[in-house]
């Protein structure tokens, strides 16, 4: 397109001139007889006028195509500015329910019975892990909650490998203590021991370091994304 519309321009510039040199050549010679000279030259001129004429006929076509391409222009700004503000909103309302999400699963991270209980539960398999198997004076701990971590990759690099891992970690946190809950449901109801006193002892020290993940790292993926929110 730049080089048909160049041609067009070179074209037009050589039709306009060559016209113009011409009558000024003419005149330059036959300034005193141009009148009678000029029907010796009807042809040549006649053909230089189609020249002219062509040429401004270039002229215009150039102005129209810069002139489409302009509106083809301006209409494109708009529609990508109306694309952007259509990703922006989505990308805020996302945030919102990802801040609400988070928000709820640190609340409960933070409850009474979680892990207070998990700690008195450590220190108390520590007294007994180097005794012989018998009863397990601790309780049982769970979370709830329903989450869906998708379209992480609308939010920076950083926001989106912290989610990620978040929820992932939330997700462990869940499995790890159904496993812990089930052990001493088992012990309490059947009197059975599905793990080892160490073995209870290892476990929950992992959840209590992923809880303390989760209430670190919670806070301030609900900053970041409060950040994308409230452009």
């Amino acid at each position: 397109m730049r080089f048909a519309i160049g041609f067009l321009v070179l074209a037009a510039i050589v039709g306009l001139a060559i016209p113009i040199v011409a009558g000024i050549l003419f005149w330059h010679l036959f300034s005193a007889t141009w009148s009678t000279e000029l029907p010796k030259y009807q042809a040549l001129f006649g053909g230089l006028t189609a020249l002219f004429a062509a040429s401004l006929a270039s002229i215009g076509v150039v102005l129209t195509i810069g002139n489409q391409r302009q509106i083809a222009n301006r209409q494109l700004a708009a529609q990508r500015q109306e694309q952007d503000l259509a990703r922006a909103l989505t990308k805020q309302q996302i945030a919102s329910a990802f801040i609400g999400e988070i928000e709820v699963a640190l609340d409960e991270l933070r409850h009474e019975f979680l892990k207070p209980v998990l700690e008195t539960a450590l220190h108390d398999l520590s007294q007994l892990s180097h005794q012989s198997p018998g009863p397990i004076p601790v309780g049982t701990a769970r979370i709830y909650y329903d989450s869906n971590p998708g379209n992480v990759g609308l939010f920076p690099s950083a926001t989106s490998q912290g989610l990620t891992r978040f929820y992932a970690t939330l997700e462990e946190i869940r499995l790890d203590l159904d496993w812990y809950s089930t052990a001493i449901d088992t012990y309490t109801n059947q009197e059975k021991h599905i793990m080892s006193y160490p073995q209870m002892v290892r476990l929950i020290r992992k959840i209590l370091h992923e809880i303390n993940f989760c209430l670190e790292s919670g806070p301030r993926l609900v900053g970041e994304l409060s950040a994308i929110r409230d452009v």
